[in-house]
């Protein structure tokens, strides 16, 4: 009985063992992949040190980067469809809680208690990426780069077809939406009567009215 027990731990630990060495192994090549798309696929030119590539590579591998990223990008995406809306409410002197359903639909969610929800846990998570990496003191285009390689995107308007022109503007447009990651980080979260909302709003507007440039650019670049 004793040598079944024995052998039946030995192969509990053998199981543990190989399933550890392969979660790190898998981690590796991501890692390794990222570092090759890092050094192959740059978004920008600036010089990375070898310990900026661990924090670019660190930044985007964190689940919480990752999940502030989406948040933002979902919102950004609805944002291009409704530029002059959003235009005009950052342009408000004032706000009442009309202005916050009419916002939270441009942007994407059902209602304005969605909104605040995701507001509040967008400075949850910039919070912690501020507590984690001094997030506000990271070079902006080691947070383009960071951004670039987890995959978010904005949607491509119709017509576009992969070409260098379209790697220039998804370049563009990557180093935008990284940026205006950093600038809704200055503003306050929205609550029931809108404070920070024209804030966010003028990120989003500036945000449109840059892509909208780097999409005039393509459409010049053929």
């Amino acid at each position: 009985m004793k040598k079944i027990i024995l052998g039946l731990s030995f192969l509990a630990i053998a199981a543990t063992t190989t399933f550890v060495a392969c979660k790190k192994d898998e981690k590796s090549v991501q890692t390794t992949q990222k570092k090759t798309a890092l050094t192959t696929a740059r978004v920008t030119t600036r010089l990375i040190t070898p310990a900026e590539m661990d924090l670019i590579l660190a930044l985007s591998s964190d689940s919480v980067f990752q999940a502030l990223v989406r948040l933002r990008v979902a919102e950004f995406n609805n944002a291009i469809l409704n530029g002059s809306a959003i235009t005009n409410i950052a342009n408000l002197e004032t706000v009442t809680p009309a202005t916050v359903s009419t916002y939270s639909s441009l942007i994407g969610y059902t209602s304005a208690e969605e909104l605040i929800q995701k507001s509040a846990i967008c400075k949850s998570l910039e919070a912690t990426l501020e507590t984690n990496y001094q997030f506000s003191t990271i070079d902006k285009d080691l947070v383009v780069e960071a951004f670039a390689l987890t995959g978010s995107e904005i949607d491509l308007p119709a017509g576009m077809s992969p070409s260098a022109c379209l790697t220039i503007y998804n370049n563009t447009c990557a180093q935008i939406l990284a940026e205006s990651i950093g600038m809704h980080c200055g503003c306050a979260a929205i609550d029931a009567i809108g404070l920070g909302l024209v804030c966010h709003a003028a990120v989003l507007a500036w945000g449109v009215a840059s892509t909208n440039i780097a999409k005039a650019n393509y459409d010049s670049c053929h």
